[in-house]
C-alpha cells in the first residue's frame, strides 16, 4: 500500500502486538518511580504470571451461564416459528414499510430509475403481538412489543422502547431490480434512520429481566442528515447486560476537529474482567491527528499500555519504509524512526514497565531469489531475554495450562448446546 491512513493502520498495528497478550492499560497519572534490578520480573516469571490470569480468565465463562437464554431460543423457535401462522406480522411490516415510503421522482436513461426515500423510525414501527390459536394477533401500541409463555408458562415479553429527541441519519442506497426485465424500471430506495436519544431492548422471562441493550446517543452536533467528519461530533454510549454479564461502552467519542476517544469494559457479576480505551488529538478529520494512547487491562493483573506522540509521522515514516523495502540501509533507518515514536510496554498493576515491544527488520526471501526487508515486533524483556514472535513466546509447553482451560471451555459450550 502506498499510502496508510493516520489512525486505522496506527491502531491495527498497536492492537496486533498487544492482543495475544489478554492485555490492558494503567492510569494515565501513574507516577514515575525508581526501579531496583530486583523489581524486575523474569521472561519465566511473566510467563507464570500471564498463563494464572489467563486460566482465572477463562475460568469466569461458564456455559452454564446461559443455558436458560439458550432453552428459552430454542423454545421460542420449536413451538412458535415453526408452527404459528405469522400473516399478522408480515402484513404489519408491509404496512409499515409503506407508511415511510415517499416516492421522490423518476430519471429517464438507458431504463428508468425510480427514486424513494424512506425514513426508519421506532415510532413507526409500534404494535403488541401474542401468539393465540396458532397464529399471531396485532394489537395497535405505542411501543413494539412480542409477549409469549416459555416452556414452564411464564410470561415472556421481548420489548422495544425508545426516548429523548432524534436525529435523522443518511445509512445508505438500496436497488431493486425485480422490475427490470419486465420495463426497464429500477426502484432506488434513499435509506434514513431516525436515531433516538434513548433505545432500550429488553427481555423479561417470569420476574427476572434476561437481556437488556441501551443505547445512548448524543448526536445534536451533526450538521445534516449525511455524515460530515469535518463538522459533526458524535457521542455514544452502550449497555448490554446478559445474565449477570456487562458489556459496556462506557464513551465512543468523535470530533474531527479536536478528538476521539473510545473506553468500554466487560464486566460478569460486576467484577470487571477486561476493559480497553484509546484517544487520539488532533484534526482527525484532516489527518492531522498527533497523541495516540492505547490503553488495555485484564482483571487489573495484566496491563499493555501504549502511546504515540506523533500519529502522522509514524504513519508516514512506515510508508517509507515499505517503499525501501529492497534496500537494507533505509528500510532499518525507517525502522530505527518509527522506535522512537512508540512506546509500548507490558505491565502488571504497577507502574513499572516489565516488557517493552519494538520493530524490528528481518530479511525475506521469495521464492528463492526475491529478497525483501520487513519489520515485525519483538518483546524484549530486562534479564536481556527477546523473543522476535509471539509464537515463541506464547509455545504450548509454557502455556499448557491455559490451552488446557481454553479446550475444557470450548468443549463444555459444545456438549451444553450441541455446537
Amino acid at each position: 500500500m502506498k499510502k496508510i491512513k493516520w489512525f486505522v493502520p496506527i491502531t491495527m498495528f498497536v492492537m496486533g502486538l498487544v492482543t495475544p497478550v489478554f492485555t490492558s492499560c494503567g492510569d494515565d497519572d501513574d507516577e514515575t518511580i525508581k526501579i531496583e534490578e530486583q523489581d524486575y520480573m523474569s521472561s519465566l516469571e511473566q510467563k507464570q504470571k500471564l498463563e494464572i490470569v489467563g486460566v482465572d480468565l477463562v475460568e469466569h465463562f461458564k456455559a452454564a451461564d446461559f443455558q436458560n437464554v439458550y432453552d428459552l431460543a430454542l423454545y421460542i423457535e420449536e413451538e412458535y416459528v415453526d408452527y404459528y401462522e405469522a400473516d399478522a406480522i408480515e402484513k404489519w411490516a408491509d404496512n409499515c414499510l409503506e407508511s415511510i415510503t415517499k416516492f421522490l421522482k423518476t430519471e429517464d436513461d438507458y431504463y428508468s430509475y425510480n427514486y424513494f426515500k424512506r425514513i426508519y423510525a421506532a415510532s413507526n414501527f409500534t404494535g403488541h403481538f401474542e401468539p393465540k390459536n396458532g397464529k399471531w394477533v396485532y394489537t395497535a401500541a405505542d411501543d413494539l412489543q412480542f409477549s409469549l409463555k416459555d416452556e414452564e408458562g411464564n410470561n415472556c415479553v421481548l420489548k422495544l422502547t425508545t426516548s429523548g429527541k432524534t436525529q435523522t441519519v443518511y445509512v445508505g442506497e438500496d436497488e431493486d431490480w425485480d422490475n427490470y426485465w419486465d420495463d426497464y424500471e429500477v426502484d432506488v430506495y434513499k435509506e434514513y434512520l431516525d436515531v433516538p436519544e434513548v433505545l432500550t431492548l429488553t427481555l423479561i422471562q417470569g420476574k427476572s429481566t434476561v437481556a437488556k441493550v441501551t443505547i445512548n446517543t448524543d448526536l445534536k452536533m451533526m450538521s445534516n442528515p449525511d455524515f460530515d467528519l469535518n463538522n459533526d461530533v458524535y457521542d455514544v454510549k452502550a449497555t448490554v447486560t446478559v445474565n449477570g454479564y456487562d458489556w459496556i461502552v462506557e464513551r465512543a467519542y468523535f470530533d474531527g476537529n479536536s478528538s476521539a476517544n473510545l473506553s468500554a469494559k466487560f464486566k460478569k457479576d460486576g467484577k470487571v474482567l477486561l476493559s480497553t480505551s484509546g484517544s487520539v488529538d488532533g484534526d482527525v478529520s484532516s489527518e492531522e491527528a498527533k497523541n495516540l494512547n492505547l490503553r488495555l487491562d485484564v482483571m487489573g493483573e495484566v496491563q499493555i499500555q501504549g502511546a504515540c506522540n506523533d500519529v502522522m509521522k509514524l504513519a508516514d515514516i512506515l510508508d517509507k519504509a515499505e517503499d525501501e523495502e529492497e534496500n537494507e540501509g533505509n528500510f532499518k533507518s525507517y525502522t530505527n524512526q518509527a522506535n522512537e515514536l512508540i512506546d509500548l510496554g507490558v505491565y502488571y498493576g504497577t507502574s513499572i514497565k516489565q516488557a517493552y515491544i519494538k520493530l524490528e527488520p528481518f530479511e525475506e526471501n521469495d521464492w528463492g531469489y526475491y529478497k525483501y526487508w520487513e519489520s515485525e515486533p519483538v518483546i524484549y524483556f530486562f534479564d536481556g531475554s527477546s523473543y522476535s514472535t509471539f509464537e515463541a513466546f506464547f509455545n504450548e509447553s509454557s502455556f499448557n495450562d491455559f490451552i488446557d482451560a481454553v479446550k475444557d471451555l470450548i468443549n463444555d459450550y459444545e456438549k451444553t448446546y450441541d455446537m
